[in-house]
């Protein structure tokens, strides 16, 4: 076998035994013909990362935001993550103000 054809044989092979388990991958075993499997599953990750992203309104301010979980724009989160680690001082400033 030439050296590159072996060198491909084990980076394959390597593969195969992925997180030590011997057992063959069932997305790229070409022998199996399960090969067709790991080519959905890429190209349902490829549309899941350019789909359009859902964004909600912000909770404080109505900046539309992606974080759903939280629904908090950056600037708000930061801004509330702040208050909260200190609120005196932010008590403080907002009265000199």
């Amino acid at each position: 076998m030439q050296p590159d054809a072996q060198l491909r044989m084990q980076v394959y092979q390597e593969g195969q035994r992925a997180f030590n388990s011997g057992a063959a991958c069932p997305y790229t075993d070409w022998r199996a013909g399960t090969w067709a499997k790991g080519r959905a599953v890429a190209e349902k990750h490829h549309a899941d990362l350019t789909r359009e992203p859902e964004t909600v309104p912000c909770g404080v301010c109505d900046t539309p935001t992606r974080m759903v979980g939280t629904k908090r724009c950056a600037r708000c989160w930061e801004l509330e993550a702040r208050i909260k680690a200190d609120p005196d001082l932010a008590r403080q400033i907002l009265e000199s103000l």
